[in-house]
């Protein structure tokens, strides 16, 4: 099944698909940020249903925060994170869009691109990457991160993720092929089991850019960064820093 929305459904498996991952990722993004302005506004781009805002608001507790996510469906989630927090209720600001439909404002402590640089185009990252070299502070940087594939190629039907729910079992699966240039099919197969018995079953459809955080480092020095790894991290990433 394919909607406008590619999470129009699959938001209620975001967490279950990306739990785990956060567990381990949180660290090092929360490392990183001691650098910032811990006063200052931090860009969530992509912000889900908030796994990364709770990172970010949890290392900046004065900081005020922008969470950037155009999927009706994960802002949904992503308000029900926030409400459930007098502290995020007051630091949070969540903007419906893609970037180049919501304002940033003109200057930023930190933006961090986890999980979603790889829907943009070539012309689309080079205008984020000179947009927040305009925008951030003498402190500031850009935490971002890359798939483990570096050119498309087939990937099998595998599973990802799975969490018991009271009763009920969610499942996710993924396989990929390639699409024509940098780009990725991917197709994300979801299920609710009681036991054995599947009770509901979908397919979400993304597209993804291939590439490396070689071409990151190419792309955004072009627009005065300079990057630097970002150890410990689960998957590939990196912080860029604006060259001095």
């Amino acid at each position: 099944m394919t909607t406008a929305d590619p999470y129009a459904l699959s938001a209620e498996f975001y967490d279950v698909l990306c739990e785990q991952q956060w567990l381990q990722r949180g660290g090092p993004i929360a490392r990183a940020l001691q650098e910032v302005d811990p006063n200052g506004v931090i860009l969530d781009v992509g912000a889900g249903t908030g796994p990364c805002v709770q990172v970010i608001a949890e290392a900046l507790p004065n900081a005020r925060i922008l969470a950037v996510e155009p999927s009706a469906a994960m802002r949904a989630a992503l308000v029900g994170r926030i409400m459930r927090s007098s502290d995020l209720r007051q630091r949070v600001t969540v903007l419906a869009g893609t970037l180049e439909q919501v304002t940033l404002p003109p200057r930023l402590a930190a933006a961090v691109i986890c999980g979603t640089i790889g829907y943009l185009d070539t012309a689309q990252r080079q205008h984020l990457w000179q947009q927040l070299a305009e925008r951030l502070d003498e402190r500031g940087l850009v935490i971002v991160d890359v798939m483990m594939l570096k050119a498309p190629q087939t990937v099998p039907l595998m599973q990802v993720a799975n969490a018991a729910i009271g009763e009920h079992t969610y499942h996710v699966a993924l396989q990929g092929e390639p699409a024509g240039g940098d780009l990725m099919h991917w197709t994300l197969d979801y299920q609710v089991r009681a036991g054995e018995q599947v009770l509901r079953q979908f397919q979400a459809d993304h597209h993804w850019h291939t590439f490396g955080l070689e071409q990151v480092a190419e792309e955004a020095g072009a627009a005065g960064f300079v990057l630097e790894p970002l150890g410990d991290a689960l998957i590939p990433a990196a912080v860029l820093r604006k060259r001095s």
